[in-house]
């Protein structure tokens, strides 16, 4: 009874982040936009519980495999590897793809404006010279 008690906060964490898992490789068989998104918003929202979850058993000193043999220092160590290459394969990246792709739009847009100044430059004289 003590066993369970203890390590409600980090078997709360696995099966998070086990959902969090299924819910990834559901993903990438799905076609519907519409389906993604959804499915987005819950990894988004299990990952969320996952790390908070993963907090709080960090704080209380709470493993789960220490029962077998390892340390709870290398458990923590793996759930946040974990936890930060969760959090950049499915926030980070995508982001910073996002904000490339932006700046390339802009730096297009800009460019456009740059031609169609100069190319005003170069009739400005000619439309002042017919009024």
């Amino acid at each position: 009874m003590e066993l369970i008690n203890g390590m409600w906060w980090m078997i709360a964490f696995w099966f998070c982040y086990l959902i969090v898992i299924i819910l990834f490789m559901v993903r990438k068989k799905v076609r519907n936009k519409k389906a993604k998104r959804k499915i987005d918003y819950t990894i988004g929202l299990f990952f969320v519980y996952a790390i908070l979850f993963l907090i709080v058993a960090i704080t209380t000193g709470d493993p789960i495999f220490e029962a077998i043999g390892l340390p709870a220092g290398y458990e923590w160590l793996g759930a946040l590897t974990l936890t930060g290459f969760t959090a950049w394969s499915f926030y980070l990246n995508p982001l910073k793809n996002r904000v490339v792709k932006s700046e390339r739009d802009i730096s297009i847009v800009k460019n456009d404006i740059q031609h169609i100044n100069k190319t005003l430059e170069e009739f400005k004289p000619y439309i002042m010279k017919k009024k």
